[in-house]
């Protein structure tokens, strides 16, 4: 299972950060792919997120209904064949429903400025299958 951010409740502090798999956060200065997805969604696809990001059913509502992000890993990891399968999986079933592709540095959030196309998602996550250099540059000030 990849390390979907979990936690991260409003009445948590924002320094706090739990991961289903019990991973730590990305470095300082990883590279993030994040998604967030806009709903409301049809319950078919909440249960097939359900099923991809290992996350309780409700959960997923509730972050799709609060506009939080429903994926948050770390590009080019050692588990990077993982990331890549679950991300690839949540963005088939959001093609259709409104939704952003964030590319965060280190504990960015999610932001317009760090806002680009799932299609370029798709296009990095292949490139790194290829063993193609990391084609993601990471911007400062994000």
């Amino acid at each position: 299972m990849v390390a979907v951010t979990v936690g991260h409740r409003e009445d948590e502090g924002d320094d706090v950060r739990r991961h289903h798999t019990g991973r730590a956060m990305a470095g300082a200065h990883a590279v993030r792919a994040v998604v967030v997805a806009h709903g409301p969604l049809p319950a078919a696809v909440l249960m097939a997120l359900h099923r991809v990001v290992g996350l309780g059913v409700a959960e997923v509502r509730r972050r799709v209904t609060r506009g939080l992000p429903l994926v948050d890993v770390a590009l080019f990891g050692n588990d990077q064949a993982e990331v890549a399968e679950t991300l690839t999986a949540v963005l088939d079933l959001l093609a259709p429903h409104r939704h952003r592709v964030h590319q965060c540095l280190g504990g960015a959030a999610p932001a317009e400025g760090n806002r680009f196309a799932a299609a370029t998602l798709r296009r990095v996550i292949a490139e790194a299958a290829d063993g193609r250099p990391c084609p993601v540059t990471p911007r400062s000030g994000a």
